[in-house]
């Protein structure tokens, strides 16, 4: 269940911030067919495998910069990945605010997003294999794929591997947080023990009364570190989408000869 849930999320949340992908690789089939002077089957070939260095030649650039930004001690405290806390926690977040604790909230969330940009290094070589791997058939099928192609390949050639890589590290970094190992005690106690308990009215009725009604569990089984996990992997994936798509609208991202060729000077 808990795979599932991770996986199920990211690959909903992936297949939107990939969707440019597809608009960039259309415009390598435009780009490359008003060049065109002859339909000959080498010619072809020979374009086919110009489609895919330069399609690896983005994906690269991107991954190279989305880790290197990403890894840096604060880089996912920028706004567009930075990773709130569960939202099962936010009530309880609101109510520690108010009685004068958000210092352990902002430690929390900081510790969560330490956790995810000491794991990014990891996913290097991860998304380097893919890209190496990609076949000229590979480059096709995403070139003349539907709108979620580019999102598949990726989902199928890094997920699990991802998902490996990260979990453990997001674990132990999590281990310095006080706060993080009360709320799996608190997880791990009630799925084995307080199903039971919480089910009595009257501690539903003092929950409701401090406002943290919602951040009793339910049937979830999720923890910070899978949470943690889900979101590095939906950071990197946002900011490589970022990458890719300004590749393809800004000129001075394009810095190779070939990058310049396929997606024009």
């Amino acid at each position: 269940m808990k795979a599932h849930r991770i996986l199920l999320s990211t690959l909903i949340l992936a297949s939107a911030v990939f969707a440019s992908w597809q608009d960039m690789a259309k415009g390598v089939i435009d780009s490359l067919g008003s060049s065109k002077s002859s339909t000959t089957t080498s010619n072809s070939t020979q374009d086919d495998s110009m489609v895919s260095k330069a399609l690896k030649a983005a994906l690269d650039q991107g991954v190279n910069s989305a880790t290197a930004q990403l890894s840096k001690e604060k880089g996912f405290l920028n706004s567009s990945v930075k990773i709130p806390l569960p939202s099962a926690l936010q009530t309880l977040e609101n109510t520690i605010r108010k009685a004068g604790g958000g210092q352990y909230a902002d430690e929390l969330i900081h510790s969560m997003n330490s956790a995810a940009s000491k794991s990014v290094p990891k996913t290097v070589d991860i998304f380097k294999t893919a890209i190496t791997n990609m076949s000229i058939e590979d480059a096709t099928t995403i070139l003349n794929g539907s709108n979620t192609a580019t999102t598949d390949y990726f989902q199928s050639k890094t997920q699990s591997s991802l998902t490996k890589a990260i979990a453990p590290i997001v674990q132990e970094s999590m281990k310095s947080s006080q706060v993080a190992t009360y709320y799996k005690a608190f997880n791990d106690f009630y799925q084995t023990q307080g199903k039971e308990l919480v089910k009595n009215s009257s501690i539903q009725g003092f929950a409701k009364s401090f406002g943290v009604d919602s951040y009793l569990p339910g049937n979830s089984q999720e923890s910070l570190e899978e949470y943690i996990t889900a979101k590095t992997i939906e950071g990197l994936f946002s900011y490589i989408a970022k990458e890719e798509s300004a590749i393809r609208t800004n000129p001075q991202k394009r810095t190779t000869e070939l990058l310049k060729e396929v997606f024009g000077k």
